[in-house]
């Protein structure tokens, strides 16, 4: 999916071209509103976004929706792919609905996702919540995947009910709703070993990535993974490497053979747009701090007038 802002129509581009070179024997699709025709050079299927359905992460809720297949793997725009992965794909063919599920929650166990994770399993019967990133979901035209999205939805639309932490201005985020309605039907999910999707999330040392070349290595918390597809989630696609990468795809060379001047400006670049993104930052906190000085201000204005007059 790329709609909106030009950063998620360029994250598109090279998720394609990345696509291209490793998995080029399949059919790939994008949702977006863009109007350039950059995507359509790389992708098959151009499907145009439904703006009705919402804003942000609850566009991810309605993707049985848009997708022009039978079996679908969605895959995040701010996604890399490394490596052919026909193994991991067809193991994926194992279930209707599944996103890469390494971990599961217990009961006892807390969530940054969820008010009273406990409270919830309990109220539910859950004896255990699959814990993913949310950077790829495969899924195949089925009753039970109709089903799954259908309850995600609706959890996703009574955040209340559930007890769902809001993830950004949309609201809840996808990975508690799909992975409620995942326990709801008793799919733990599918686990690849570190072999399909990973983020840099917990990163240790360097991470490596030519997907010209077909490489993509790293350490994380829980050891080495070598993923087909490299998630770069939330700040980490400033990283260099991932702008390596897509510059690799670019200009059809592995990443040691781009140009020294094309690396400098990469991380000149990347630098700039980490202190852009600092300053919005603190310009944000500072507004929201003055704003609730203000705030408390006008309500102790208000409680002298109403004193007055009594």
């Amino acid at each position: 999916m790329a709609i909106g802002a030009q950063d998620y129509i360029s994250q598109a581009y090279y998720l394609g071209l990345s696509l291209k070179a490793n998995m080029p024997g399949y059919p790939t699709a994008v949702v977006t509103d863009d109007e350039t025709g950059r995507l359509a050079s790389v992708y098959d299927h151009i499907v145009p976004a439904r703006r009705s359905l919402g804003r942000g992460v609850r566009q991810k809720m309605h993707i049985d929706e848009y997708t022009p297949f039978d079996e679908t793997l969605f895959i995040d725009a701010d996604c890399i792919a490394a490596r052919p992965f026909e193994r991991e794909l067809e193991e994926l063919r194992g279930f209707d609905f599944t996103p890469v599920v390494g971990v599961h929650l217990r009961l006892g166990d807390e969530d940054e996702y969820f008010l009273d994770l406990p409270g919830l399993m309990r109220r539910l019967d859950l004896q255990a919540l699959p814990k993913f990133n949310g950077g790829v979901y495969f899924f195949r035209k089925s009753a039970l995947a109709e089903s799954i999205f259908k309850l995600a939805r609706q959890i996703q639309n009574e955040p209340t009910e559930f007890g769902l932490k809001a993830f950004d201005a949309t609201g809840p985020g996808d990975e508690p709703a799909y992975a409620l309605a995942m326990a709801r039907h008793e799919i733990s999910g599918y686990d690849d070993e570190g072999r399909l999707m990973r983020t840099p999330v917990g990163l240790r040392g360097k991470l490596s990535i030519d997907p010209v070349r077909g490489e993509c290595d790293f350490v994380r918390t829980e050891g080495r993974v070598s993923p087909a597809i490299c998630h770069f989630a939330g700040d980490h696609r400033f990283m260099p490497e991932y702008h390596y990468a897509r510059l690799a795809l670019e200009l059809r060379c592995p990443v040691d053979a781009i140009p020294v001047h094309l690396r400098v400006r990469t991380r000149l670049d990347m630098a700039q747009q980490r202190l852009l993104r600092r300053t919005r930052w603190l310009r944000g906190s500072v507004e929201k701090r003055i704003g609730r000085l203000f705030a408390a201000m006008g309500l102790r204005t208000s409680l002298k007038e109403r004193a007055i007059r009594r």
